[in-house]
């Protein structure tokens, strides 16, 4: 699935690549189930394949929370995995297995397929970053980890910027650390989240590739619509 709603001449502006992380470079799904494995196994707390899909939409359920500026992220740290355990009927210190799961995730990253292909084709071309709403160590550690992290030159995070994606405020700290001879159409934003990538990255005036990493239905008014990393070559 492909789907290009600008004209390829605005493409040719680019010069500034952002990258979000989870679903885009690193397999979060593929990452968060071996990191609660692990976590389980040391808690001794029998494990089902099916509590993957309870920790998804609860998790997805509290970032969407952070996003819209409901919640901290020491309050999606503090509760996240308390609500999980209750809807599992699992009685366990949710806060406390919190830390060990975050440990485990620190040095979990599993890729997506062909992400050093399109980062070999790309870096030599453009500037590349990163933008993520999840903390500095963890993410920086999970490229490092992956052999990724060699391809960007700067890593942004709503920890340090003191602001979260899909906020202007986010965008606009990038964009003033990018300098007066980058311009907004010179910047394009790829990522999965349709709400904290793309319609943030649009809203601020960047360009825009949704990355349809997890097939899903949502509409977006994305400049570029992909679902392979690879497809990337085709405007880039």
């Amino acid at each position: 699935m492909m789907k290009i709603n600008s004209e390829l001449t605005v493409f040719k502006e680019i010069k500034v690549i952002i990258f979000d992380i989870d679903n885009t470079l690193l397999d979060f799904k593929k990452c968060a189930l071996k990191s609660m494995k692990k976590a389980f196994k040391k808690w001794k707390i029998p494990f089902n394949d099916k509590y993957l899909n309870t920790f998804l939409i609860i998790n997805n359920r509290y970032w969407d929370r952070y996003e819209n500026g409901e919640i901290t992220r020491d309050y999606l740290y503090e509760h996240r995995w308390q609500e999980i355990f209750d809807t599992l009927n699992i009685n366990a210190p949710g806060a406390q297995f919190e830390q060990d799961f975050i440990k485990n995730l620190y040095n979990s990253y599993e890729k997506v397929d062909y992400v050093e292909d399109i980062l070999i084709y790309l870096k030599p071309k453009y500037k590349l970053l990163i933008a993520s709403n999840s903390s500095y160590n963890e993410q920086t550690s999970r490229l490092r980890g992956a052999g990724l992290l060699e391809y960007f030159d700067s890593v942004y995070t709503s920890e340090e910027l003191g602001a979260a994606k899909p906020s202007k405020d986010f965008f606009n700290a990038i964009d003033k650390d990018l300098g007066e001879n980058i311009k907004k159409n010179n910047v394009l934003m790829i990522g999965d989240s349709v709400n904290a990538d793309i319609k943030g990255a649009h809203d601020y005036g960047f360009k825009t590739a949704w990355f349809n990493f997890s097939n899903s239905k949502e509409e977006s008014k994305a400049d570029f619509i992909f679902d392979n990393l690879l497809d990337l070559k085709k405007i880039l």
